[in-house]
């Protein structure tokens, strides 16, 4: 789970999401609801394979609306 989470806030376009509203936002753990991240499913095969992701362009590619 923590790998998840760390791997999709890690992930340039959420980097820069954060930063657009720090100013507006408490940066503690509801950030994550401000964002829509939904919360770690070990039983989501995406979720596990986000957790596990070698790279941003590879956790980008899976946070996309489209992604299988």
């Amino acid at each position: 789970e923590a790998r998840y989470l760390t791997n999709v806030l890690d992930a340039p376009t959420v980097t820069e999401a954060i930063g657009a509203y720090a100013a507006q936002l408490s940066l503690g753990a509801s950030v994550v609801e401000y964002l829509a991240i939904p919360r770690f499913d070990a039983a989501d095969p995406r979720h596990r394979e986000i957790a596990e992701a070698p790279d941003d362009a590879r956790v980008l590619s899976l946070l996309a609306p489209d992604a299988p």
